[in-house]
């Protein structure tokens, strides 16, 4: 029994260690703002569009500027009972495993509730 709960406690910090590490990041929050940034953003040579140059805007000032309070933000109004740094580790991994989730979170934070 006490060899499972340390197995669990370990997989449960390496889940919050990924983001942050691969991410080069301080903060669950911050891994999801860089994560949706890095899947909304055109790829190189891509045909750029009005909508492609919006994102890539909206991606360079969410990325130089926001310290994870958006991604914060946009998590507590899905998941308002969870902390924000729980919320935002669910998220990141949710983005990891399904990248088009990535639109359906940007789309659920812009629905008023």
């Amino acid at each position: 029994m006490k060899g499972f709960l340390v197995l669990l406690v370990l997989v449960v910090a390496g889940a919050v260690a990924y983001p942050l590490v691969n991410e080069d990041v301080d903060s669950p929050c911050k891994a999801v703002e860089r994560r949706a940034v890095a899947a909304l953003t055109p790829a190189p040579g891509a045909r750029r569009g009005e909508d492609a140059m919006a994102r890539a805007f909206i991606g360079s000032l969410v990325g130089g500027l926001s310290d994870g309070a958006i991604a914060a933000a946009v998590v507590k109004q899905q998941h308002p009972n969870l902390p924000a740094v729980v919320g935002c580790t669910v998220a990141y991994w949710r983005m990891v495993i399904d990248p088009s989730s990535v639109e359906t979170m940007m789309r659920q934070a812009a629905m008023p509730r």
